[in-house]
């Protein structure tokens, strides 16, 4: 209601009360107590609205000296006032464009980056990690380079169609190039059917469900600039092939499940040094022989992993000539987790079937003449091969800065890998292939998705020959990220 016709309606009714109190005859006396009563009170209603029109007559003024440009004597309290508004706003309009994380946290096996689809709603999810490194050799260098290079760098992308059909990506740069020596490749590209908690269906190009590393390698989650060698070696990291099967979990998420039916290796690939050769990596390559491989995974407490898996299967894809060549990888695993305290150990081993009938048939095994003696065979493949290491770090920086988000985590890392355990008859082992790695190191989060490392990997070669045969000392300096 305008404020001219609210003022003239009250100063209405309070002359007409007065004139009421005058006219009234003496008789009515003794009711005149009440009607002085109400009498004042219009007045007090009358003086209210005046003060009510001389404020917005204000307002009025100085909108009116605002627009002619009229410079007003600043409020110091409400411009502090506006400004906090101001940048309370920008937050919310940057956190619309580019959501803030809250936590990367691992689902279904994949890492913390890798997961972050599955806790949207619906639609599109972007992640990603990177990571480079610098290699000095300080002994045993035998002519090579030190070595300075953006190892990779990688982009998760992934869709959520609904609440139950997900399809999520991992697509990997390497080396910074693609060419020398550098790739573009897909990862894995993972379409997921969510039926129930126990039972999912899982196809496409699949991760192999085995170890620490081959699902969760982004370079936040393991201690070390360079991946531990039974995983890379034994279980040849990163091995993806195309694949469906189910998983799920039981009481609570405390147990944990993945069944798949993958595409089988190439033996054609195999070497003495292991398997990585041997992975098809989702390409137009042969699909002959196919493999099994199960995981199981129990936290029976907080802080505390323990599991296993297998993969077993054929890999000859059609050549008759390397005989039988069923092969059979299998791994267990442990992890600990206590405030700042970090524990993991794993044990892996492999069985390649008629091994020395596949070496005959590649024609790998050379005899290496040392010290005269042909006694050494550095190309042929062995029956048997096993690894495993195990590594401690803790997260000093708390008794510091109890408060801060940050961590520095002092670590060990021991490791031992031997790709020529146990080789056919007649065929002797080749010291290089076989040894162990002592690894102290220290590795700095100034952010949790961010990871600054350094090392010193003492490594000596094992078995016969070893001396002359000896791998190099590194110290290795390394940085990644996820978001």
């Amino acid at each position: 209601m305008p404020s001219r016709l609210r003022f003239s309606m009250t100063w209405a009714a309070s002359l007409a009360l007065v004139f009421a109190f005058a006219a009234a005859p003496a008789s009515a006396a003794a009711d005149d107590s009440d009607r002085i009563t109400a009498l004042e009170s219009q007045v007090q209603m009358l003086m209210d609205e005046i003060k009510k029109m001389q404020a917005e007559k204000e307002v009025e003024k100085a909108a009116e000296a605002a627009a002619e440009d009229v410079t007003v004597a600043p409020n110091p309290e409400l411009q502090e006032n506006i400004g906090a508004l101001a940048r309370e706003m920008e937050r919310i309009k940057r956190a619309v464009a580019i959501p803030e994380e809250t936590g990367l946290k691992s689902m279904y096996g994949k890492g913390p980056a890798a997961s972050k689809v599955y806790t949207k709603d619906q639609g599109l999810s972007i992640g990603g990690y990177g990571e480079g490194n610098f290699s000095a050799l300080v002994a045993d260098k035998h002519g090579r380079d030190n070595v300075a290079e953006w190892l990779r760098g990688v982009i998760y992308a992934g869709y959520k169609f609904n609440d139950w059909i997900v399809i999520n990506t991992e697509i990997e740069f390497e080396h910074a190039s693609t060419g020398r020596g550098g790739s573009a490749s897909v990862e894995f590209a993972e379409l997921d059917f969510f039926i129930d908690e126990r039972v999912n269906v899982a196809t496409g190009l699949l991760l192999t469900p085995m170890g620490f590393i081959n699902e969760i390698h982004e370079p936040t989650e393991y201690y070390g600039v360079s991946r531990p060698s039974p995983e890379t070696q034994i279980i040849p990291s990163t091995w993806r092939e195309i694949g469906a099967g189910l998983f799920g979990s039981f009481f609570d998420d405390t147990l944990s499940y993945k069944l798949y039916a993958m595409n089988g290796m190439d033996a054609s690939g195999f070497t003495s040094s292991g398997y990585r050769g041997g992975r098809q990596k989702g390409r137009a390559k042969k699909a002959n022989d196919w493999a099994i491989v199960a995981r199981l995974d129990w936290i029976p407490t907080d802080g505390l992993l323990v599991g296993g898996s297998v993969w077993s299967g054929g890999s000859g894809q059609g050549r008759y000539d390397f005989g039988n060549v069923w092969t059979t990888i299998f791994e267990v695993h442990a992890e600990y987790e206590w405030q700042g305290l970090k524990l993991r150990a794993l044990y892996t081993q492999s069985h390649v079937a008629d091994a020395g009938d596949l070496t005959n048939a590649l024609g790998t095994c050379n005899t290496l003449v040392v010290d005269g003696k042909n006694n050494d065979y550095k190309g042929c493949i062995a029956k048997r091969s096993l690894g495993g290491y195990f590594s401690v770090g803790y997260n000093v920086l708390p008794w510091i800065f109890p408060d801060t988000e940050m961590s520095l985590e002092p670590f060990y890392r021991f490791e031992w890998t031997e790709t020529q355990n146990k080789m056919p008859s007649g065929v002797f082992k080749y010291g290089y292939q076989n040894f162990r790695v002592n690894m102290v190191g220290l590795q700095f989060y100034p952010h949790p998705q961010v990871v600054i490392k350094a090392d010193y990997r003492n490594v000596h070669a094992l078995g016969r020959n070893a001396s002359n045969n000896q791998r190099p000392h590194e110290f290795q300096l390394g940085v990644g990220y996820v978001f």
